[in-house]
């Protein structure tokens, strides 16, 4: 089995303790990261030749796994590249699965849980848009928050 995780963590141990908790929760599976180096390196690549790099994604990457799990903002909001690629699994029938931190603190980390939601409208409301993103991973100067800052 082939899960997608998308997420809007890139090289955070948030990030790293949710694949974590996706491989316990599907023993065995291949989990796609888009933060792997090659599939990095495969949407910069799309980006330039396109202007858009999630068509690497949801157009290649996507229809390739089984499922897709993916994780909000901690205030439950899905940022819009993570919501593009939960509409795309959806479109294609892919079960999308929540991956939730149950905020419990345990000796080897943080406890998660996989949740599956009940449909994608359930989770249409939390969906930003470009520009809500946007306003928030940049700073008042107009950079961008560094992962950590957006993981906490």
């Amino acid at each position: 089995m082939k899960v997608y995780f998308a997420h809007h963590l890139n090289g955070t141990a948030l990030q790293a303790a949710c694949l974590t908790a996706i491989s316990l929760a599907f023993r065995g599976c291949e989990i796609v990261n888009p933060d792997s180096p090659e599939n990095r390196a495969a949407y910069l690549a799309q980006k330039a030749s396109t202007g858009s790099g999630m068509a690497y994604f949801t157009e290649s990457v996507i229809p390739s796994c089984d499922a897709c799990a993916f994780l909000a903002c901690p205030d439950g909001k899905i940022t819009s590249g993570v919501w593009m690629e939960i509409e795309r699994a959806a479109e294609l029938g892919k079960p999308l699965y929540e991956v939730c931190d149950l905020g419990a603190w345990i000796s080897h980390g943080r406890m998660f849980c996989m949740r599956e939601p009940d449909t994608i409208e359930e989770l249409r409301v939390f969906a930003l848009t470009l520009e809500e993103t946007l306003r928030r991973i940049r700073t008042v100067d107009g950079s961008l928050h560094s992962n950590a800052e957006l993981a906490a």
